[in-house]
């Protein structure tokens, strides 16, 4: 298992990755919100591969489920992102006043758009404590 060194080309990597990964989830709740609203068989496929893509990326994010079980902070900011993405879609279904529910998927945007660079950020920071001090 090969985890990121604190170099440019690797940090950049692992932001990108982050950013992919985020957006495919975002897409997949997005997808599956209109797949429940309006049901057809082109958007249940869409929604299988979103789905699909954000499982695989998941598994191949060492650094960051390294983060989620050494950090609890870091831990608990994540799993609040990715809490809130699925509870976004809860409004876009019941009748809530539309500002109300571009607040919230306003909100829950920018959160996603700055976490792969909170991730970046805190694994810097951390490098030293998550591998020791042989590594760093």
């Amino acid at each position: 298992m090969k985890y990121c060194s604190l170099d440019k080309h690797d940090k950049f990597s692992l932001n990108l990755n982050s950013s992919k990964f985020i957006g495919i989830y975002c897409c997949f709740f997005i997808s599956l919100a209109f797949t429940i609203n309006t049901p057809s068989a082109e958007r249940w496929i869409f929604t299988a591969v979103f789905a699909a893509s954000s499982l695989l990326m998941f598994s191949w994010a060492n650094e960051v489920k390294l983060m989620i079980k050494h950090l609890e902070g870091y831990r608990f900011y994540t799993l609040t992102t990715f809490a809130l993405v699925p509870m976004v879609a809860v409004p876009w279904f019941f009748e809530v006043p539309f500002g109300i529910t571009m607040t919230l998927t306003l909100l829950v945007g920018i959160n996603c758009l700055i976490w792969p660079f909170v991730t970046v950020s805190e694994y810097e920071k951390n490098y030293t404590a998550i591998f020791g001090l042989m590594d760093a």
